[in-house]
């Protein structure tokens, strides 16, 4: 694993990359996984750095990845559109999203399910590959109400 500075840059054929931060001037991270060459010939004034150096730039930006946290699986007391933005707008939750879809259980019954998600921030590398590790994991399913 490699970490990069660039600026616009493209991630080609065969390499395995993720941008860690992407900003409106076209700065960016970028931590390539495989196939280093052939990245580096593709963006050739990208400067590769440290995970230290890849560290104090992500604390400095501080980006904020939106991950889902939790569904909901409502078979009676479905939440109106009303309810659900009061949620997002509430300073008591960190919940900044809310996805809404009909679902069809067993019975054949149309019922509610809500996916919650939440803002976490960047600060390290390590804290990206905990946030990464973390959306491959079963979120807390079926929570029924």
């Amino acid at each position: 694993m490699k970490f990069y500075k660039a600026k616009n840059s493209t991630i080609g054929q065969g390499v395995k990359a993720i941008v860690l931060y992407h900003k409106v001037k076209g700065d960016e991270l970028i931590c390539v996984y495989s196939d280093f060459g052939s990245f580096e010939k593709q963006n050739p004034k990208a400067k590769e750095c440290t995970k230290e150096e890849a560290d104090k730039l992500l604390k400095k930006a501080k980006p904020k990845i939106t991950l889902p946290s939790k569904e909901e699986i409502r078979e009676r007391d479905p939440l109106d559109d009303q309810a659900i933005l009061k949620e997002i707008e509430s300073k008591k939750t960190k919940t900044v999203d809310i996805k809404k879809n009909e679902v069809t259980n067993e019975q054949g019954e149309n019922i509610q399910k809500l996916t919650y998600f939440e803002e976490k921030e960047i600060r390290s590398v390590d804290d990206f590959l905990a946030v990464q590790e973390k959306k491959n994991l079963e979120l807390e399913k079926n929570i029924k109400i």
